[in-house]
């Protein structure tokens, strides 16, 4: 997988987004969320998977504003890939 950085669209139609500080130290958890709600791969292409370079992590990158559309379906192939290691494309 191969994870690049791009220009999103909704900074310039929610200009102020709230920030909040970094983290002092490492936490650890079994499940972890980033960007729940905005994560939309830059092109719109979905992306499901491991990523190779930090292992136990897979990302699952949607439709954006139909990811509730895709949810269910997505969320099948992300854990077979997690619990079997291959998923059914």
């Amino acid at each position: 997988m191969n994870l690049q950085s791009g220009t999103y669209y909704w900074p310039t139609t929610f200009p102020d987004t709230p920030t909040y500080p970094a983290l002092k130290e490492d936490l650890s958890c079994d499940v972890l969320i980033i960007g729940g709600g905005s994560s939309v791969a830059v092109d719109g292409i979905p992306i499901i998977g491991r990523y190779e370079e930090y292992p136990n992590s897979y990302f699952l990158f949607a439709f954006g504003d139909n990811g509730t559309v895709y949810s269910q379906m997505l969320s099948k192939i992300i854990v077979k890939e997690i619990v079997e290691g291959a998923a059914q494309t």
